[in-house]
């Protein structure tokens, strides 16, 4: 059973239960939004009402942005994959933050090329794979213009590069 918090002195109730979430989400996705959007607005607004009036209390767990784990099986993949292109093992791993594609992504227009340095048997060789028509992808960009992402295409990254499919 949701709890429901009342604001000192305000008079209104606060909209941070699990059933005022799911609410908000059914009314943001009656207004339009798609559902994935909807959840990310409505668990937004309600984690800046809860801090707003709670500054100092732990956040729900209903709540909680959800933890983000190592993936040993992505890492072991991972390995594997820059083994086979590179032609030796890598030295090490390094955390990296890669972020979230956003809901919401900008067009800048079709990849017709990319370019790019890498170490092959050790030595630096500089690649450059232009697409062909069929296989480009999009170029997109986070709304902030900070993140740049690939979106669609038809394409694989091998051992030998990117292959046009």
């Amino acid at each position: 059973m949701s709890k429901r918090v009342t604001g000192i002195g305000s008079g209104k109730r606060l909209q941070t239960s699990a059933n005022d979430v799911g609410a908000r989400i059914g009314q943001l996705i009656r207004a339009g939004k798609p559902p994935a959007q909807a959840v990310a607005i409505a668990l937004r607004e309600a984690r800046a009402q809860w801090r707003k009036q709670h500054p100092k209390e732990k956040m729900p767990a209903h709540l909680r942005e959800p933890k983000r784990q190592a993936n040993p099986n992505g890492e072991r993949a991972g390995r594997k994959a820059y083994d086979a292109f590179h032609g030796a093992a890598p030295d090490g791993a390094r955390m990296v933050s890669v972020p979230t594609p956003p809901l919401t992504v900008w067009e800048l227009g079709r990849v017709l090329a990319v370019a790019y340095e890498a170490t092959v048997d050790g030595k630096r060789i500089k690649f450059e794979h232009p697409f062909k028509a069929g296989s480009a992808p999009y170029l997109a960009v986070s709304p902030n213009g900070r993140a740049l992402f690939f979106a669609g295409g038809k394409y694989l990254v091998t051992d030998r590069g990117i292959e046009d499919r």
